[in-house]
Order: structure tokens, then C-alpha cells, then sequence
């Protein structure tokens, strides 16, 4: 009884799929990346991208000029992975179709950053287990390893806050609008297959599909 509220919840949690996949055993959905003051396109490989809400962030932040938007048609193979920390709100353990989000900088993905953490207004005693201030996160090897296999998830409530500090902020976590979810992606290159492959193989678990749109 316990597994199978389990695998509800698992199935609750996880983004909706907007449209059939051709690839049996996947999911297929919408992901932007943007570039601050780009003259390029962006890809996704190593990279972060949000979904249509995730990219309000973005724009609060640093506004929509200057600004280059890429929206991709991605295909993710439904993965059942274990012991995920991104996938809630609460931070605990789980079972999720996605690995634990990264974030990534100039190509290189390491273990969720503590301002992107308060984004997602995780518990301060869950970012204390994998934190030290002015040091950084350390995140377990499993974590990493299925980080650097598979597409990684991280649930964003709305308004999106974020803290520098949070053990020094009397006000985290700060309120959310309950009803409204954003997601943000990371994308790891290594399992990346072909474009339009109509399999998923043992190393690849993401692609970019037909309908790509940039601009």
C-alpha cells in the first residue's frame, strides 16, 4: 500500500506531457533557454532551461531586452530513478522520471547551488545537510551520476524569490501562490541522442525534437 501511494504521488508530481511522443516510454514538452545579451542561439547541452512559468524568474530578474530567447521541442525518456532531492518541495527523498536538478554555468553542471536551492524555498535544515556557507554544496555520488545521465527537475513555486543568504533571511522561505508550478530543466550532453531518434539506447535519455523554434 505504501508503494502505491508512493507511485501516486510520483505520477502527481511530475510535468504534465503536452504532446504525444513518438518514442515509446517518453515524455515531450517545451523548454526555453535564454542568452543575457547574446548574438547567438543557445543550445541545451550542459545547460539549463525552464518551462513557459519557469522563464518569469528570468525576466523579473534581468528584464527582456538585450536578451536572446530559444524555445525547444525536448523529448525525455521516463526514467524511474530513486532518492531524488529536487523533485519536492520539502526536499526529501523520492522517486521521480527525473534526476536531481544541477546548475549549470559556461558548460559545467555541479550539485544545485545554494541560491538556486531558496528558489525552490527548500527547508534551511535540508540545505544544511549538503551546504556549508561560503563553501558550497556537496551532493552524494549517486546524485551526481544520475544527474550526468539523466534530465534533472527542479519544481519552482510562485513568485520566485531568491536568497543569497538564507540563514541570515529572518523572511525564508518567503509565501508562494499555491496552484502555479514552474519548472526549470538541466540538460546533461552526455546522454543526449540523436535528433528525431526514434529509440532511446543505454546511454542517451533526452533529445531535441521536431517543431524546434528559436527566436
Amino acid at each position: 500500500e505504501k508503494q502505491q501511494q508512493q507511485q501516486q504521488q510520483h505520477q502527481q508530481q511530475q510535468p504534465q506531457r503536452l504532446y504525444e511522443s513518438a518514442v515509446p516510454n517518453s515524455r515531450t514538452f517545451e523548454v526555453y533557454r535564454m542568452v543575457d545579451y547574446g548574438q547567438v542561439y543557445d543550445f541545451l547541452d550542459q545547460h539549463n532551461g525552464a518551462d513557459l512559468l519557469g522563464t518569469a524568474w528570468h525576466l523579473i530578474i534581468r528584464g527582456s531586452q538585450n536578451n536572446l530567447w530559444s524555445r525547444y521541442c525536448v523529448t525525455v525518456a521516463d526514467a524511474a530513478l530513486d532518492d531524488i532531492t529536487t523533485n519536492s518541495l520539502n526536499g526529501s527523498l523520492s522517486h521521480s522520471a527525473f534526476a536531481d536538478y544541477v546548475s549549470c554555468d559556461g558548460g559545467h553542471c555541479r550539485c544545485l547551488l545554494v541560491p538556486d536551492r531558496t528558489i525552490a524555498r527548500m527547508p534551511l535544515h535540508k540545505i544544511d545537510k549538503v551546504c556549508k556557507r561560503g563553501v558550497g554544496c556537496k551532493c552524494s555520488n549517486k546524485s551526481l551520476e544520475q544527474s550526468a545521465q539523466y534530465v534533472g527537475r527542479l519544481p519552482i513555486k510562485l513568485p520566485a524569490r531568491r536568497s543569497k543568504d538564507p540563514w541570515h533571511n529572518k523572511e525564508y522561505p518567503p509565501p508562494f501562490v499555491t496552484g502555479f508550478e514552474a519548472n526549470w530543466y538541466s540538460f546533461p550532453a552526455a546522454s543526449r541522442c540523436g535528433h528525431n531518434q526514434r529509440t532511446f539506447g543505454p546511454c542517451t535519455s533526452w533529445q531535441v525534437s521536431e517543431g524546434v523554434s528559436d527566436g
